[in-house]
């Protein structure tokens, strides 16, 4: 089990709404990895070095991946909405936070 696997797995018990923050901090994490390693990437000195930060980058968008298909399949993340319907969702998680 991978540390994707473990992350969700100690989620089960938590209530939906603190599921799907931690999974949208996650996922941006994984992002920004992902960026700074495809600029590291780019800069790299040394061929290896280079080959270094790219293997590393496919392993973060792996992880990415991983990690949105589990929180998508689970109500966490919600990747393909209308823009309407994602506005609706954000107002709906505002409302729920403020009680």
């Amino acid at each position: 089990m991978g540390v994707i696997e473990n992350v969700v797995d100690k989620m089960s018990g938590i209530p939906k709404m603190a599921n799907e923050i931690i999974a949208s901090d996650l996922l941006d994490a994984c992002k920004l990895s992902a960026a700074l390693l495809t600029d590291a990437t780019l800069e790299a000195s040394s061929p290896e070095l280079r080959q270094f930060f790219q293997k590393s980058l496919n392993r973060a968008l792996d992880a990415h991946g991983r990690l949105s298909k589990t929180a998508e399949e689970k109500g966490w993340y919600h990747a393909h909405l209308p823009p309407v319907e994602e506005v609706r969702k954000d107002l709906e998680m505002t409302r729920n936070l403020a009680k």
